[in-house]
């Protein structure tokens, strides 16, 4: 059980009912079939200290993938010339271990390390209570109540779309050799401007989205206590940030899709996520739970589809719903409205390829681990983006395309501040940032490198108003245990300006 419990302390703070649920599901029949073959094996095995075998490859199995990433990034170069050297060094650590378990000495090696593990726990659980509680270390309550007081002269119609984990088209280029001249062409042709610039304010999608919708960094660097960021976040995680009710107070209808917007059914959202017929979200805990076992290795194959044994919530086609189907649920006639369209096939793991038909090589981990379907995968972005724009009225309407962040590049997740290297700041933080607000609003000074200004350039371009712009400010916020939060702007600015201007 410890591996188990292990897993859902260091996700105590954004873990799901539902998904806490699933994982005991996971645990529960993950334990039996351990129980059925340590059975057979003790019966019909006769080796000295064979109770432990079966132990030591349920364990390494079950961080397969957490093992085999350290190992593909942490190797001596000359070790990565040997092919599928990462999966070999595990076959040789999963074998040394069972080789150390016949030992004499071996049973009291292992209490200890029970024991050891069993402390780790208990130390992270305490951390855990500790870090719910509340936090002096905050920022200012920056809800303002006076928003009625905000009126449009002018009211037009705003999409706001979020690819989720986009990177930027300098990003494309340099980490994954890219062409992104299709792009290019393509805002060329639509009279859209990329923003080379645009960065993520904190790396992950709640914190930024809540600090881009409060128009307002919802807490700065320091301890902050997940209860803390909980509360803080809580406008945006309900709908009713400050920005939405700006739009409400002007007599917007706001419209819905995707986990990143949340329906406030009070306020009369029009919920499209719920209305699609036979349509939920992608539900990915046991795909998660199985991808960190050997049997990765047998769905990246195609040997072994999961979806229908496991019931991984996917539609049929493994991917957003169809455009079309989308917008018919937007009243065309409706105006003004503010549509937010929240889209995550461009986040991992990667599965659709060119015209955005299933990889026969999908991607699982890192990108970086197989460029070639990452690339067929950008491919199907463009088209999905590209089909986007046709369906808008660009000559009257204001649009925003963005991304909350970009890919992961040597980690999975940074749980360390020494973590965050050049590449990864690069690949993270560098964002992609297209719009034609620059040409709507020609007597201001539009920066939309400045993402986290978009919603106060957007006001300050049809109204009287005048919000005082946020200085660009970039933070490492852990999602998991360590409940730091640091100021890596200079970092960030730095390393973008200098590789990317």
């Amino acid at each position: 059980m410890f591996p188990f419990i292990q897993l859902f302390l260091i996700n105590l703070f954004q873990v799901r009912r539902n998904e806490t649920y699933k994982l005991l599901v996971f645990a529960f029949l993950y334990l039996i079939l351990f129980n059925i073959c340590r059975f057979l094996f003790k019966r019909f095995v006769h080796i000295n200290n064979s109770e432990y075998f079966m132990l030591i490859l349920f364990y390494l199995s079950f961080n397969y993938s957490n093992i085999t990433i350290f190992i593909y990034f942490e190797a001596f170069d000359f070790i990565k010339f040997i092919p599928n050297y990462s999966f070999f060094l595990f076959v040789v650590l999963l074998l040394l271990m069972l080789v150390v378990s016949r030992v004499d000495f071996f049973n009291r090696l292992f209490e200890f390390s029970t024991l050891t593990y069993f402390v780790f726990l208990i130390i992270i659980g305490f951390n855990s209570a500790n870090l719910n509680s509340s936090s002096e270390n905050s920022a200012d309550n920056f809800e303002i109540n006076e928003y009625n007081n905000i009126v449009f002269e002018k009211k037009p119609d705003i999409y706001f779309v979020i690819y989720d984990g986009l990177p930027s088209l300098s990003t494309m280029e340099k980490f994954y050799d890219y062409d992104t001249s299709n792009f290019k062409t393509l805002f060329n042709n639509n009279e859209l401007n990329n923003y080379r610039l645009a960065t993520s304010s904190y790396g992950r999608t709640t914190y930024t989205m809540s600090t881009l919708f409060n128009m307002n960094y919802i807490f700065k660097d320091g301890d902050v206590a997940f209860s803390e960021r909980r509360n803080l976040s809580k406008n945006y995680r309900e709908g009713n940030s400050l920005f939405e009710n700006i739009l409400r107070s002007n007599n917007y209808s706001l419209y819905k899709f995707g986990l990143a917007f949340n329906c406030n059914l009070v306020k009369n959202d029009n919920c499209i996520t719920t209305d699609l017929n036979d349509y939920s979200e992608k539900d990915s805990v046991y795909y998660d739970l199985i991808m960190r076992t050997p049997l990765k290795i047998l769905v990246e194959k195609g040997f072994l589809n999961i979806d229908e044994v496991f019931s991984i919530s996917c539609n049929e086609r493994c991917s957003d719903p169809e455009l079309d189907e989308i917008f018919q649920h937007i009243d065309s006639e409706v105006k003004p409205k503010a549509v937010f369209l929240h889209f995550m096939d461009t986040h991992g793991p990667y599965l659709l390829g060119k015209d955005c038909a299933l990889l026969s090589e999908p991607i699982y981990d890192l990108p970086i681990t197989n460029i070639d379907s990452y690339r067929e995968s950008l491919d199907c972005a463009y088209l999905k983006i590209s089909n986007l724009i046709k369906l808008l009225d660009l000559e009257n309407d204001i649009i925003f395309i963005q991304s909350d962040h970009g890919p992961n590049y040597e980690k999975m997740e940074l749980t360390n501040i020494e973590d965050l290297s050049i590449n990864q700041v690069l690949n993270r933080y560098s964002t992609f940032s297209v719009s034609n607000l620059e040409s709507k609003c020609k007597n201001e000074n539009v920066k939309l490198s400045e993402t986290v200004n978009t919603f106060i350039y957007f006001i300050n371009c049809n109204s009287l108003d005048n919000f005082q712009l946020l200085e660009v400010k970039n933070y490492l916020a852990f999602g998991k245990i360590n409940s730091m939060v640091f100021d890596v702007s200079d970092f960030v600015q730095e390393a973008i300006i200098s590789n990317y201007k």
